[in-house]
Formats: C-alpha cells, sequence, structure tokens
C-alpha cells in the first residue's frame, strides 16, 4: 500500500554513495506510488527537495531543527528514512512524528574502517578497547593524532543514537554485524538497489574502469599498480578525492601516464558511457567496503566484476560467476584477475550476463522497496510499542 514517506540526509549529490542511493531509494519509493518528501541539508538540483540549511552539522542549530520539526508536522510521513546526519536530537525531533529508520553506510569504528591491514578486520564494538588499537595496532590509518579524540566521541554518540531508533537499516550482513556487536538493536537488512538492468555491448577488451572516492582506503594505489603488471590494459579512474595528487604522483613514478585517465567525478550520461567503454570494472577496496554499490551499477550494465574478498563485497559478487574476488591489498592477485578477463572475451560476456541476472533478482528497484516497506511496518510496531515508548 502506498504511503508517505521523508528522507532527511545531508547531501544529495553524486559524490558518494548515500547521495546515489538516496536518490535511487527516492525514485524507486515514488515509482511505487509513495509520496516522497525529501529533505536535505544540500538538495543540488533535486526537483522538490527541501533544503534546511545546517542540517548536515553535528549539532543542529535551533532554526534548522524547527525547520526540520514544521516540514515534518506538515507532511505528516508514515515512516521517515535518515541517512548521514549526526545529532542525536533529529531521534526525537522525528519520532515525535513517524516511525524512524536510520540508514548506517558506515561502520561504527573510531578509525572510521575496522580494519588493521587488508585481509585483518575488527570485529569488536566501540568502546575504550578501542584506544589501544588506535595507538598500537594502527586501524586509524594516520600518522596525525589530530581528530582521533573526535571521531571517538562522535562514534560513541552515534552508537548511542542508533540504539534509540526504531529501526537500524543496514545494507549488508557485514555492518549487520557491526552493529549488533555494538549493542544496537532493531537491526534490519535492505541491500542496496542498483537500478535499472541496461546491459551494454562489450567494452573495449584492454579498459579497465574504477568509479568511487580517490582515497587511500579504496586501493586505488593497488590497482595502478596491478594495471602496469597486464600488458595492455589501460585504466579510467571517476571519482575525487584528497588522496589524487599521491595516485597521480604513482602513475607518472611508473611511467604509465599513456595508460591511466583521471576523469574526475562524471554527471550521470558520461558515467554510462564510461561503463560502456570498459571491459572490466574494479572494486580493489582495502578496507571491508561495507557494501560497495559500484558493483552492482557495473554488473547491471553486464559488466563483469574484479572485487576485493572484504566486508559486504562477497554479498553481492559469486566468485567466478558474476566476476573475481581477490585478497585485499594482492596487487599480483588483482593482476592475474584483470589479465584473465580481459584476455578472455567470452568469459567476461559469461560473468556480465551472470552478473545482470543476478542483479534482477535480487537489486532492481521493485525488490528493494519491497523491503523497504516491510521495514517501514517493522519500524512502525516498534514505534507504536508501549514498552518501547517507555524506553
Amino acid at each position: 500500500m502506498a504511503g508517505r514517506i521523508a528522507i532527511a540526509t545531508e547531501s544529495v549529490n553524486r559524490d558518494g554513495g548515500v547521495g546515489v542511493y538516496v536518490q535511487q531509494l527516492m525514485h524507486a519509493l515514488q515509482g511505487a506510488g509513495h509520496e516522497v518528501l525529501l529533505i536535505a541539508g544540500e538538495a543540488g538540483q533535486e526537483p522538490g527537495a527541501l533544503t534546511v540549511p545546517g542540517l548536515e552539522r553535528r549539532e543542529l542549530t535551533p532554526a534548522s531543527a524547527r525547520v526540520y520539526e514544521q516540514a515534518l508536522a506538515d507532511f505528516a510521513p508514515d515512516a521517515v528514512h535518515v541517512h548521514h546526519l549526526y545529532d542525536p536530537r533529529i531521534v526525537a525531533l522525528t519520532r515525535a512524528h513517524a516511525p524512524l529508520l536510520w540508514g548506517v553506510h558506515d561502520y561504527m569504528c573510531s578509525g572510521g574502517s575496522l580494519y588493521f591491514r587488508p585481509g585483518h578486520e575488527c570485529g569488536r564494538g566501540h568502546g575504550p578497547g578501542c584506544v589501544p588499537r588506535l595507538v598500537l595496532r594502527g586501524c586509524g590509518h594516520s600518522w596525525d593524532p589530530r581528530g582521533r579524540a573526535g571521531n571517538y566521541r562522535l562514534v560513541g554518540r552515534l552508537v548511542a543514537l542508533l540504539r534509540e531508533v526504531d529501526v537500524a537499516l543496514a545494507f549488508s550482513t557485514a555492518v549487520a554485524g557491526n552493529l549488533r556487536a555494538n549493542q544496537v538493536d532493531g537491526v534490519a537488512i535492505a541491500p542496496f538497489v542498483a537500478g535499472r538492468v541496461e546491459v551494454a555491448p562489450p567494452g573495449l577488451d584492454n579498459r579497465v574502469l574504477y568509479v568511487g572516492r580517490v582515497t587511500r582506503h579504496k586501493g586505488l594505489g593497488q590497482l595502478i599498480r596491478a594495471v602496469g603488471l597486464v600488458e595492455g590494459a589501460t585504466l579510467e579512474v571517476s571519482g575525487e578525492g584528497w588522496w589524487k595528487p599521491a595516485a597521480e604522483k604513482l602513475v607518472a613514478r611508473l611511467g604509465l601516464e599513456s595508460r591511466v585517465r583521471f576523469l574526475g567525478w562524471l554527471a550521470r550520461l558520461e558515467l554510462d558511457a564510461a561503463y560502456r567503454r570498459a571491459g572490466v570494472v574494479a572494486v580493489p577496496s582495502l578496507w571491508p567496503e561495507p557494501f560497495g554499490m559500484v558493483g552492482l551499477e557495473a554488473m547491471a550494465r553486464g559488466r563483469a566484476v574484479v572485487a576485493s574478498a572484504t566486508g559486504g563485497i562477497p554479498e553481492w559478487l559469486a566468485d567466478g560467476e558474476t566476476g573475481l574476488l581477490t585478497p585485499p591489498g594482492d596487487v599480483r592477485a588483482l593482476a592475474g584477475a584483470l589479465e584473465r578477463l580481459l584476455d578472455d572475451a567470452d568469459l567476461r560476456a559469461r560473468m556480465g550476463a551472470a552478473g545482470a541476472e543476478h542483479v534482477r533478482r535480487r537489486f532492481t528497484a521493485n525488490v528493494h522497496v519491497a523491503r523497504i516497506e516491510e521495514v517501514n511496518q517493522l519500524a512502525r510496531r516498534r514505534w507504536a510499542s508501549p514498552a518501547r515508548a517507555a524506553a
């Protein structure tokens, strides 16, 4: 049954997975007949969205809080989905009007990445035990200690917040496990949506595509080195990030300037063209990627994927069927997987077709909306529960 759903987030720009997902969720819900109100700190060019300046801040201003709450009062939603907001007051402001589902896109981890080194993940919840691990095991992945105390406090605040929402919505079992390790109840899983399945004609035999933020955790450095080991292979990088200058220096040091192109963030049509050019799409993450939505986008276009066997990635990539998994951080294994696919057009085609069918069965908008409707019902039951209200 169609309803009224509000979605609140910091930004809907396409410069990260959260913004992309929020747009896809909104359009999928609208396509299923739901009325949707999008509330964002920065709404960009999204038609009909309500911009609430300051909503994205860690501390809402009184004016932001008033505008946000009034928007909910006027819209009278059946459920509210929140993504990437930080102020705990949002919980009470929201639950005064409707059930609250909080989308969890990141791990509750002081270091931000839940791993010590590639392939060695941390399974503990946030707490005082994180401090010696930050210092002794380097899970902060930075020599600069500034900001660690602030991150520790922020994660503690978010964990406390998530224990108060009606549903903590994880997008993979990897994230759900981290929430349970942090003693968050009411966890539900709703895997990401990939959008429409639109299988593109075969791409170029030598072209590898990377899409995402250019940060060290994403493994772009290892991918650049791996491409350098595969004769004739080229790489296109769609994205921006703080590590881009280091990536460009690495390309120059390896003499790969003619084989690696940095495209920046691409608009939708330009990104579609990049996927069509690609023979293989790579998701070479070093950290345990909470999900890895780029892989789904690639599979929906019939592209074989090479990705790291870590985090939520194995939940959508069937090794040897829809793509190839490699140990995170292993440059030679990554190069071997790329070479195997780039040298075998028939194998790429078979894996691409299998990937598109896998997305069609499990990750289309219809499947995702059906699951969202289920968790909305769960949130309503918890919101109306006398025991929950008294907690």
